[in-house]
């Protein structure tokens, strides 16, 4: 089967695209913003060129109220955050993780915590929540940073995703749940911590070329169609990333990627809508599943899934799975191959967090884009069954 649905997918149009190639930039910039505040319930936004430049720059604000030098991660997370602290001058901390929820080990996180402890960082993966108020409560203290990257849209013990932290970021990349191609933002509810942001982004260069960014959106856009994803597969691969980023260069958004923004952010519930039903669709259809586990969410927890997660306990029916997917027309991925002590040389054991570790070796993702739509999410289920 040449069409192949892809993990992720662009949410704009041709005419958000060429709409958002002229215009006011600075009005767009003003729209955008103020959807950020009202769908992160957030008093400050500040925009930039991604989401990691965004973690870096609200560690360098934090590092402006505290002395404090050590960052804690999740062991299975991107390996871009490890990138982000140590451009800021800090130093990583890993604790394991859960595998019910593929978050913190909450039982693990305290004895983290150090008088050097400078932040949390609670990362809501593939968009399912972390009790963010059971970390603060157990990390009094410290600044509690909030990665939402993977998470707009979510709504996390009745708050939005993003609401609760000191400092919360976001990425519109292009595999995020608002992909813009490239982007990212800060929001915070302190006035100290706004306060602190401001001078880190004022020494930012302005963003990348505007009509660069508009080419990459085209390019997202044809290939999020079957069709062209699939017949272009073998061209479109080698552009993939596979690997954390060997540096940053932080800088501010670009104007066209705050104008697309501005047209996106208008139908944003629709957009995390449509994941939850798709996320809720294959939750539903693999839960009771011998074989395989999906993450816990709690009651009243309503995820806008950026990617499906599914862990296989066996790596062969994982790879059976993948197969079969692909050859019913349908991407998968593996996300991260590895926890973050096994990408980078951290000081610890290569055994050591051995959730994470089990983790990696056994998740396998499908998407949950809006594109999809429940038809797919069945078929989807259908194959995944097959392969247990």
């Amino acid at each position: 089967m040449i069409t192949k649905m892809p993990i992720i997918a662009s949410a704009a149009g041709a005419a958000d695209i060429i709409m958002a190639s002229a215009g006011d930039s600075r009005a767009a910039r003003g729209e955008f913003i103020r959807g950020l505040q009202a769908s992160s319930r957030s008093r400050s936004v500040f925009l930039t060129d991604s989401g990691i430049t965004a973690f870096c720059v609200a560690l360098k604000a934090l590092r402006r109220l505290s002395p404090r030098d050590e960052v804690i991660l999740p062991a299975y997370t991107a390996g871009s955050l490890v990138v982000a602290v140590r451009s800021a001058g800090l130093t990583p901390v890993l604790c394991d993780i859960s595998l019910d929820t593929f978050g913190y080990d909450l039982a693990q996180l305290a004895p983290r915590v150090s008088g050097r402890t400078l932040a949390v960082t609670a990362v809501h993966m593939f968009g399912v929540g972390i009790d963010v108020q059971a970390v603060r409560e157990l990390c009094p203290g410290v600044f509690i940073i909030e990665d939402c990257a993977q998470a707009m849209g979510s709504r996390i013990a009745g708050r939005f995703a993003g609401e609760s932290g000191d400092i919360s970021f976001f990425s519109f990349n292009r595999g995020k749940n608002l992909p813009l191609s490239s982007g990212g933002c800060i929001v915070t509810n302190r006035q100290d911590c706004a306060e602190a942001i401001a001078p880190e982004l004022a020494a930012l260069e302005k963003g990348g070329s505007a009509p660069a960014a508009a080419a990459r959106a085209f390019a997202f856009l044809a290939a999020s169609r079957p069709f062209v994803y699939g017949a272009a597969f073998p061209l479109i691969s080698r552009f993939k990333e596979t690997a954390p980023p060997q540096g940053l260069r932080p800088r501010l958004m670009d104007d066209f990627t705050a104008r697309l923004g501005a047209r996106l952010i208008r139908r944003e519930e629709d957009i995390f809508a449509r994941r939850f039903v798709n996320g809720s669709c294959l939750r539903a259809g693999l839960r009771a599943a011998c074989g395989i586990r999906v993450a816990r969410v709690s009651s009243g927890d309503r995820p806008a899934y950026n990617r499906f997660p599914v862990l296989f306990d066996d790596p062969a029916a994982l790879a059976k799975a993948e197969k079969g997917l692909w050859d019913a027309g349908f991407e998968s991925s593996r996300m991260y191959l590895r926890p973050l002590h096994q990408m980078f040389d951290l000081g610890y054991r290569t055994a050591e967090f051995p959730k994470a570790v089990y983790l990696a070796a056994r998740m396998l993702t499908v998407p949950s884009h809006p594109a999809c739509g429940i038809r797919a999410c069945e078929k989807m289920i259908a194959v995944i069954r097959r392969s247990l």
